[in-house]
């Protein structure tokens, strides 16, 4: 939920239902969607699942947090600030529905994996009922899979592994902003998790994580641009891992 009004599509006279319906709705046309009633349809029930009353930092605003994010990093890419290698045509449309379908399912209180492969399984119905081909429908729900844990899957398909990197990185973008910024989005969890814990047993979740999450990596993020954030990332990881 820590949107920033400032960002281009945000500026638009537009609610956030038809935001949702004026990204995903030409991506999905451009992967081969037979139907633009029926992809706006689907628009529509992603938008309604972020909207369920329960979520927080994982509501409405999350996907379009990760489109910001995107924004800029496409500015950095545009101005050669970071090195971006020739790319398939279809990456960008493949991430938009990633980032839109990733947390479409969301149960707290379920085993681990468990709304990421309900997310997963949902949106390849959608999308084959779309008219989209399979290979398509796989790399998406490789991406959406590999946010369970937020490592690259192991694979020979370079478009695959980038947009995959991407949208991992794009997920985990507040661990690189301020420490105010990040202590703000934790926050905002903590809503989502009140019916089923206690405070305390969700500080000492946070914490448990925060200590536990770059244990194993090569590097917290896979981009050139986020990387050169990965020191400011650790610090706030450290410092949440300190706080209980």
């Amino acid at each position: 939920m820590m949107r920033k009004e400032s960002e281009p599509f945000r500026e638009l006279t537009m609610s956030k239902r038809e935001v949702y319906e004026g990204l995903l709705v030409p991506a999905l046309m451009q992967l081969g969607a037979n139907d633009e009633t029926n992809a706006k349809e689907v628009a529509a029930e992603v938008y309604d699942f972020y909207a369920e009353p329960f979520r927080n930092y994982h509501g409405v605003d999350h996907p379009l947090d990760m489109i910001d994010q995107w924004f800029k990093y496409k500015k950095a890419t545009e101005t050669g600030s970071v090195n971006l290698k020739s790319r398939n045509q279809d990456e960008d449309p493949v991430l938009i529905a990633m980032i839109f379908f990733h947390d479409v399912i969301y149960r707290i209180g379920r085993e681990p994996g468990f709304s990421e492969k309900a997310s997963a399984a949902w949106a390849g119905e959608k999308l084959s009922d779309l008219g989209i081909s399979q290979d398509h429908i796989d790399w998406i729900k490789a991406g959406i899979l590999a946010t369970i844990d937020h490592r690259v899957p192991e694979s020979t398909n370079v478009p695959h592994i980038r947009t995959i990197g991407l949208l991992l990185d794009l997920d985990l973008w507040i661990l690189a902003e301020s420490w105010d910024t990040f202590q703000a989005a934790d926050e905002q969890l903590w809503p989502e998790f009140q019916p089923i814990v206690l405070r305390e047993e969700f500080l000492a979740g946070r914490a448990q994580w925060a200590a536990s999450f770059a244990e194993g990596r090569i590097s917290i993020f896979n981009t050139d641009y986020f990387k050169q954030r990965v020191s400011v990332a650790l610090m706030n990881l450290t410092q949440r891992a300190g706080m209980i």
